[in-house]
């Protein structure tokens, strides 16, 4: 399982407040109150977006076991596919789905 977190890029991918609630089974406001916690470790950006800000978090510092989580639900049901010209290298695969 932690080999697909080297494959995958989770420090260039931010996820949104209700993804993140989602996948700990907590509530939005929980997860809004713990940027403000001392002990927080999460990276975060905000973004403005048609109802006011938006709360992003970078994938890379959420708990490991979310982030796996995360990338399973993501992309659940796609088949991951060689690109034509090379034999996988990772910037060579994509997601067909």
């Amino acid at each position: 399982m932690k080999d697909m977190l080297k494959k995958f890029n989770t420090t260039e991918t931010w996820i949104d407040v209700e993804t993140l609630a989602n996948l700990k089974g907590i509530s939005k406001r929980a997860i809004r109150l713990s940027f403000n916690s001392k002990n927080s470790n999460y990276e975060t950006k905000i973004e403005n977006g048609k109802g006011g800000h938006l709360y992003k978090i970078r994938l890379s510092r959420i708990e490991e076991d979310s982030q796996i989580k995360y990338i399973h639900e993501y992309y659940e049901g796609r088949i991951f596919m060689p690109s034509r010209q090379s034999n996988c290298n990772s910037s060579a695969c994509s997601f067909i789905g």
